[in-house]
């Protein structure tokens, strides 16, 4: 995450999802939130709740509210 703390000017803490699988914490930069647009920029860290694997980093896809990609 320290590629994105380098770029986020206003960096903002996005949302935080919780289901049986996952635990996923996601930020963003308030310079690319529009109102009613979903934001382009949202990175994150995600653990998987039945491994031990740790924190693992995603993004979503540009326009899409749930498509993570890891990388």
């Amino acid at each position: 995450m320290a590629e994105f703390r380098r770029f986020a000017v206003y960096p903002v803490l996005y949302r935080i999802d919780r289901d049986a699988q996952a635990t996923c914490v996601w930020f963003s930069d308030l310079r690319y939130h529009i109102s009613n647009m979903i934001p382009s920029f949202r990175y994150g860290m995600c653990r998987n709740e039945k491994d031990n694997q740790g924190w693992q980093r995603y993004r979503l896809r540009y326009f899409t509210a749930n498509d993570r990609r890891q990388f």
